[in-house]
């Protein structure tokens, strides 16, 4: 099975003979929808968002399978050592019915490339991002059809969408 996979740095280097360890991403990962690429209506109709195209359509139909599950929250402690805490909102807290908002705290997502927690702290977005998609799948979400809004600021949402390619 193909699987994507992602290093996980650890807070000090591994001792000699030891594998870093990896973070499994289910294969589908990287193809949930982007509110960025839902079609939009020409420019005689008001540019909005085509709330008639089957990625919307799509994306109701997967998040009405956990509606009755939600709100989602988990915390834990990342391999890096970094705690995280997973909220996903009530179904009555959603911005709308197509688009799930996953939020992970207390992440620094304006964190520098440069910065020595960089890799660590990616990591721990991309472990708390995989046990998003585990819980979607678990619950009968076919993750490739959902749009999900990593957070609540663009600048959330642009670095998680960079994280996750």
């Amino acid at each position: 099975m193909n699987r994507n996979v992602a290093p996980v740095p650890s807070a000090s280097p591994a001792p000699s003979g030891v594998a870093p360890t990896a973070v499994v991403l289910p294969d589908d990962m990287v193809k949930g929808q982007s509110i960025r690429n839902v079609p939009t209506l020409n420019p005689t109709k008001g540019l909005g968002l085509d709330l008639d195209s089957n990625e919307i359509k799509n994306s109701i139909a997967q998040i009405e399978k956990i509606k009755t599950k939600l709100p989602y929250k988990k915390s834990f402690t990342s391999a890096g050592g970094i705690n995280v805490d997973i909220l996903i909102p009530s179904y009555e807290l959603l911005v709308n019915p197509w688009t799930l908002t996953v939020q992970i705290m207390p992440l620094d997502y304006e964190i520098s490339e440069n910065d020595p927690d960089y890799e660590k702290t990616k990591a721990a977005f991309l472990e708390a991002a995989r046990d998003v998609f585990f819980w979607l799948k678990n619950n009968g979400v076919n993750t490739e059809q959902i749009i999900i809004q990593w957070g609540d600021r663009e600048f959330e949402q642009t670095r998680s969408e960079e994280w996750l390619r």
